[in-house]
């Protein structure tokens, strides 16, 4: 069997390869101790892509014939269920993805029914962008952008997330209108066409 791991955080539960291919959720039994993710890629620096290891890890940039290289940008996403980090290579109208992370915080949950963010989806998303903060260190990228979407906008505790976050990655974090979210996802769509 293997591990997959969902949520780093995710400290009590873990996804087990079943043989036909398909993961399964399980839960630990009364005396089994849970794999602690978290704590296990914490303690191993070279898989968690934590200093020095992360930058060998990341493919060479695009350069141009000309020897012009490419500038490397990131982007973190502030999502309902998700916050993903993703760095690009943008040379002219090239851009090649060259890390992608994501974690299932689930901020969007119960929204519809409390009017909030999820208390505990809070903690994932601000504690994954601590983490994205440390790798963008790591890599010495400072461009790049936040953003949250739909789940940060509509919360009534939304600004004070925005706020936090903020503080958290060391610089603000834009809330996208309806209208620029459904521009940038149809942006996005159409440039993994080309």
């Amino acid at each position: 069997n293997q591990i997959m791991v969902a949520n780093l955080n995710d400290e009590t539960q873990s996804w087990i390869m079943q043989p036909d291919g398909d993961y399964r959720r399980v839960k630990p039994e009364n005396r089994e101790t849970a794999f602690a993710a978290h704590q296990y890629f914490m303690d191993n620096p070279s898989l968690s892509g934590r200093g020095s290891a992360l930058e060998v890890s990341l493919p060479p940039r695009l350069s141009h014939k000309g020897g012009k290289s490419a500038e490397r940008a990131g982007i973190i996403d502030i999502g309902s269920n998700s916050v993903r980090l993703v760095i690009y290579d943008v040379l002219g109208s090239s851009i090649l993805q060259t890390f992608n992370e994501k974690v299932m915080a689930g901020l969007g949950e119960g929204l519809i029914k409390r009017g909030t963010l999820s208390p505990t989806g809070r903690e994932a998303a601000l504690g994954a962008l601590s983490r994205y903060r440390a790798i963008l260190k790591a890599l010495n990228l400072r461009n790049y952008t936040a953003v949250a979407t739909a789940a940060v906008r509509e919360a009534s505790d939304g600004p004070d997330f925005v706020k936090k976050a903020g503080r958290v990655l060391g610089r603000p974090v834009r809330v996208l209108s309806g209208a620029d979210e459904a521009r940038l996802s149809a942006l996005g769509v159409e440039a993994s066409f080309h």
